[in-house]
């Protein structure tokens, strides 16, 4: 060993270039390694929407969305599925299990076996959506004066000019406007007359549809015969004559209005206020955002300069500008706890030592970069953190390795053998610290689920840094510090007289004997029990991007025009907020999708959806979303919500599940109103189904028999009338449109007045053949993997977590439940559970192989667990620093308690390492214990203190998502330090005294 550390020293002008050329590699990795914000989070569900016009909420439970459900039901590996059954519609959302890496193609299977499944001949269309990427920038096409048309026709131009853009991988059209033929038929006129609306559908569908004719040789060649039929205007299909009576001929204009209309979807995009389309742009894998940027504002700068109309081109999200914000952001956070660590480094070692150690940091940081881009990871926020929270901790092996040169040096030795010896006595110390730290955050890459994805570059950027600051430690320290280091002046009396403070404060340790320890656990099981019962937790934090998103419901199912009034008056709430940057709203679906983790509004005529996006910072925005909360109290069903990486719901979310309905009801309004008495409660909702008004027609079957009709000729002729019929018939420049024909029935009166042609060619009233009354139905059902459900949502007061409310209401629902009705408990709790099983696995994980390490070197059972003693007496300082800033729990702040694992034991083994040695040279075991306090106060301190210093950047900047880390991090350290230093050496006295046979040595001097 000796003559190895002796080479290296005499040849390290091989070890500055090595040095140099990795801090060059690591400026050129930097420079092309991918940047982005988060990685990208896999959708695990499927979005199933069935439309069937005609049938009432109870005929599509039965016949739409149970065949379906049965097919879901093949799939074992589907976690679960929730039905929304209604007038004309069945949406399902199937999410598949957490962690199952066949998640992608079993959905897909699904779709397949969905949509080759001849479920009912009334479906008109099936939605099966899977794919739930979300577009890196969003464009807005709006304009005050063009038509929908234009504004569709601009926005499709856009799309395919930004296709040519380097590394843009799609970019496509989203649009809300649809056309086609509307035929709509005068109720009163049409039942004055003997036919029905079939009839008049009949006619345009005879005059209208091709049909293909067959083949004939011409010119002895086979060729197609053809018939042009499909309409080009709207006058030919009011030129239609529908029948003659004799007297007077009657054409399709005597009855119907025939008009083109953007009615197929019932859909509607605005953008501050204008009608709009969108465009959606997709990039490559694997490319960095921050670059890509310009190439596309220059595309559209480019497009928007060859645009004759006036038109505006907004931006309503751009990844590329929010991801280079973010990492210009975390960046300067680490040049500043670079700078903080030089500093603390200065004061604690000196001017030279200091230098010695600030030549390491960019050597470390940029190597890790440098291995990050070779393993073809991506520079993401998470990464940019691990680098922060690496900073404090790869210095200290630094820091252990010079402070021993130092001492070395300041007893006598040239600096040769100073280098030689420090190394020699450190490098296995430091090898099994690095190598417990490397243990800990291991496990950590392989957390289950999204907490898995969005954490895995911060564990893998620590041990890649953690790992490379060891062999620098070896290498680059010993070389920097035979050139730079000096001999400081020994103080001995200072020295003298600060060792003989401590020895008296571990001699009255000493004495104590276990009882701070057994108090240390005490007051860690205190602060434990309180941080989860009074502490927020939200596992996935909010984003710091400043967008808002409302989700709103009318009250009138599947009324488009009503719905779209209350978008309007929602608006006008919105456009009086303050420091509204842009909005945009859609209503009968969805927007386009602007954040990854969006849930799907449903594409029916009642739902919609708002962006806004705010000019202030993330941490203003709750003021921001409580402003609007309380002017859209009183405006219906709304949501205002924030980004968040987790999929949105309320913090607790209890299903009630039975096999009817009616079983559920009275209880769940029983189990509410006494939830809503709940002191943990703040506010909520019982989504339970309401009841509508339906109109229930009895067929008289001996009178109908009496006309020659059935029951179901009736039933299709009354469908007919109030559905409409529709078929592709129109020739659109090349787009073939629908041509729904419909009329204008309003009352009950007019459905009892609607005539039914028999089979005879004569009309008979409906009313004389059936009897009408109104019935009480219900207004949906919902089910959860088959079963009706009804749900509560519930959000907690102040001061209360989701476990504490979660714990009140279970207490009130096991009180009004029997056998038939079972519990499902969601919300953020079940993420929770999920992460905290996950770390707990990782924990245990953990301290098996540290143990085993810490069992190699020291050869001992004891020693590795009075050293593990370390781990929770550091939660101590992590829990009360929680509750004493008030901080959410979060995947980052448990990230920052699961960090301290592998940090905290490396003091604990620079401690019983050095009683070992001193014990081994012939001290006593209480001499050794105090010596090594004594000898080791000095590294402890620094890198403690590198450590805490080195986060508060993070802390004071990190926003949301970094600053529970930081926090819970400094907090456990800054005990750590304390409690290692007096705990751990009495630990090691109490165990070991009987075998002290050198009680009566002289005093240390």
């Amino acid at each position: 060993m000796k003559k190895i550390i002796e080479e290296m020293l005499r040849h390290r002008i091989i070890i500055l270039i090595i040095s140099v050329l990795l801090i060059v590699s690591g400026i050129y990795s930097y420079i092309n390694i991918p940047k982005e914000e988060m990685p990208k989070i896999e959708t695990i569900y499927g979005y199933v929407q069935i439309v069937a016009p005609g049938l009432n909420n109870q005929e599509i439970a039965d016949k739409i969305s149970s065949p379906i459900e049965d097919i879901i039901n093949d799939y074992s590996n589907v976690e679960s599925f929730k039905t929304t059954s209604i007038d004309n519609a069945s949406i399902i959302l199937i999410e598949m299990g957490i962690g199952d890496t066949t998640s992608a193609e079993t959905l897909e299977k699904i779709k397949t076996d969905v949509l080759n499944a001849n479920i009912d001949e009334r479906i008109s269309s099936i939605d099966f959506i899977t794919n739930m990427k979300t577009g890196e920038v969003i464009y807005a096409v709006h304009s005050e004066s063009l038509s929908e048309m234009q504004l569709m026709q601009i926005a499709d131009d856009l799309a395919k000019h930004l296709q040519g853009v380097e590394n843009i991988s799609r970019a496509k059209l989203n649009t809300a406007y649809s056309e086609e033929i509307v035929v709509t038929v005068d109720y009163d006129m049409l039942n004055s007359m003997p036919i029905t609306l079939l009839d008049v559908f009949n006619v345009i569908m005879a005059n209208g549809m091709e049909l293909p004719l067959g083949n004939a040789s011409f010119d002895d060649k086979s060729a197609s015969i053809l018939i042009d039929a499909n309409y080009t205007t709207t006058g030919e299909i009011q030129d239609l004559v529908l029948f003659s009576d004799g007297e007077t001929t009657y054409l399709i204009s005597d009855i119907a209005k025939v008009v083109k209309k953007n009615t197929k979807n019932k859909k509607v995009y605005e953008f501050n206020g204008e009608i709009t389309a969108f465009v959606e742009v997709f990039f490559d894998e694997d490319i960095d955002y921050t670059v890509l940027g310009d190439e596309i504002e220059d595309a559209v700068k480019e497009f928007t300069d060859t645009q004759t109309e006036e038109v505006s081109i907004t931006s309503m999200t751009f990844s590329p500008k929010y991801v280079s914000e973010q990492v210009n952001s975390v960046m300067k956070n680490l040049l500043l706890c670079i700078a903080i660590v030089m500093l603390v480094v200065l004061i604690g070692l000196g001017f030279r030592n200091a230098i010695a150690i600030a030549i390491t940091i960019p050597v470390i940081v940029m190597a890790t970069i440098g291995v990050l881009y070779i393993m073809g990871n991506h520079l993401q926020l998470m990464s940019i953190a691990g680098l922060i929270v690496s900073i404090g901790i790869l210095v200290d092996n630094s820091i252990v390795i010079s402070e021993a040169v130092q001492h070395e040096l300041n007893i006598g030795r040239d600096i040769k053998t100073a280098c030689v010896n420090a190394i020699k006595d450190n490098y296995l110390p430091v090898l099994t610290s690095t190598l417990t730290t490397v243990a800990a955050f291991i496990p950590l890459m392989y957390l289950p689920g999204v907490a898995g994805d969005v954490a895995f570059t911060l564990p893998l950027t620590i041990l890649i840094a953690i790992s490379l600051s060891y062999v620098i430690a070896m290498t680059l320290t010993p070389t920097l510090a035979k050139m730079f280091f000096k001999r400081k002046k020994y103080k001995k009396k200072k020295i003298m007289k600060f060792n003989k403070k401590i020895r008296r404060s571990m001699k009255s340790i000493f004495k104590l004997s276990l009882a701070p320890t057994i108090i240390a656990f005490l007051v860690l099981g205190v602060l434990s029990y309180l941080v989860v019962m009074r502490l927020e937790i939200d596992i996935l934090p909010k984003t710091e991007k400043s967008i808002v998103y409302i989700d709103y419901e009318y009250n009138e199912i599947n009324d488009d025009t009503g719905t779209y009034d209350f978008a309007k008056d929602i608006e006008v709430i919105v456009k009086d907020q303050d420091n509204v940057i842009s909005y945009a709203f859609s209503q009968g679906g969805d927007l386009p999708k602007f954040y990854m983790t969006l849930d799907v509004v449903n594409n029916l005529p009642h739902n919609g959806r708002f962006f806004i996006e705010f000019d202030c910072k993330a941490i203003e925005l709750e003021g921001y979303m409580k402003n609007l909360e309380d002017d859209l109290q009183e405006s219906g069903n709304i949501v205002v919500n924030r980004l968040e990486l987790a999929q949105p719901s309320a913090p607790v979310q209890i299903l009630l599940l039975s096999n009817e309905y009616e079983n559920l009801e009275s209880v769940s309004m029983d189990i509410y109103s006494e939830v809503e008495k709940l002191d943990s409660f703040k506010t909520g909702e019982l989504i339970a189904p309401k009841y509508k008004k339906d109109l229930v027609l009895k067929i008289d079957k001996s009178k109908a028999n009496m006309n020659g009709l059935t029951v179901a000729e009736i039933e299709q002729q009354i469908a007919y009338t109030v559905n409409g019929l529709s078929e592709a018939l129109f020739n659109d420049n090349e787009n073939i449109l629908d041509v729904k024909v419909s009329t204008d029935i309003k009352s009950r009166t007019d459905l009892l007045d609607l005539n039914i042609k028999t089979s005879m060619g004569t009309v008979v009233p409906l009313r004389e053949i059936a009897t009408l009354r109104v019935a009480n139905n219900l207004e949906y059902s919902k089910t959860f993997n088959g079963r009706p459900s009804i749900t509560i949502d519930a959000y907690m007061e102040d001061g209360y977590s989701t476990y504490a409310l979660e714990k009140d209401i279970k207490e009130i629902i096991d009180a009004h439940i029997d056998n038939s009705i079972d519990v499902v408990y969601k919300g953020d709790n079940e993420l929770t559970n999920e992460v905290f099983s996950g770390l707990i696995i990782a924990f245990a994980i953990a301290l098996f192989v540290i143990y085993m390490i810490m069992y190699v070197q020291f050869k001992s059972l004891k020693q590795p667990l009075i050293i593990l003693v370390a781990i929770p007496l550091s939660f101590i300082g992590s829990l009360a620093m929680m509750l004493a800033l008030g901080e959410k729990i979060t995947l980052t702040s448990l990230l920052g308690v699961m960090s301290l694992v592998g940090i905290v034991v490396n003091n604990g083994i620079l401690l019983v390492e050095y009683i070992n040695r001193h014990h081994e040279n012939g001290h006593s075991i209480y001499d050794s214990c105090i010596k090594a306090v004594e000898r080791r106060l000095r590294p402890i301190a620094l890198s403690s203190l590198t450590t805490i210093f080195g986060l508060i950047p993070l802390a004071l900047y990190g926003g949301d998502f970094f600053r529970p880390m930081a926090v819970t991090f400094i907090g456990g350290m800054l005990t750590s330090a304390l409690l290692v230093l007096l705990i751990i050496p009495s630990l090691y006295y109490f165990t070991y005294k009987k075998q002290d046979l050198r009680k009566m040595q002289p005093p240390i001097q």
